[in-house]
């Protein structure tokens, strides 16, 4: 099976095999597809790898446009932390350049709330996703 292989290349040491694999899940488009990856986004080990490949991840799950990946979003743009931490930030950047390129303007009042913030990453990519779905 297909998938079981891309589950390996998903934990490799390498990123761009990793970059690879979350690629491939992309364009299946499944349902089991988008379980893996949503599994993956939300493993505890997700927050150390570099901001590339976090926004790599998060720009394909945004190809299933539904509401499953469009609620994760909003709940990994909200989630509240405890104390500031440079990954929750880098997370919640990519949860909202996700959010631009899913296309729903529903999402426009969440974006401005994280606007609001002292973290120039996630201003920065939350006035693009705006910007992307006011043009």
């Amino acid at each position: 099976n297909m998938l079981q292989y891309i589950k390996i290349a998903l934990n490799d040491n390498d990123s761009s095999v990793r970059i690879a694999a979350v690629k491939t899940l992309g364009n299946t488009k499944t349902e089991t597809a988008k379980k893996m990856l949503m599994g993956e986004l939300s493993n505890k080990d997700f927050p150390s790898k570099e901001f590339t490949e976090k926004k790599d991840f998060y720009e394909v799950i945004a190809n299933w446009q539904d509401r499953d990946v469009k609620d994760f979003l909003l709940s990994t743009l909200n989630r509240r932390t405890f104390f500031w931490n440079k990954k929750s930030d880098e997370i919640k950047a990519c949860a909202a350049n996700a959010l631009g390129m899913m296309g729903d303007k529903e999402v426009i009042p969440f974006l401005e709330k994280a606007t609001n913030t002292r973290n120039a990453l996630l201003k920065n990519f939350a006035n693009a996703a705006i910007k992307r779905l006011t043009s």
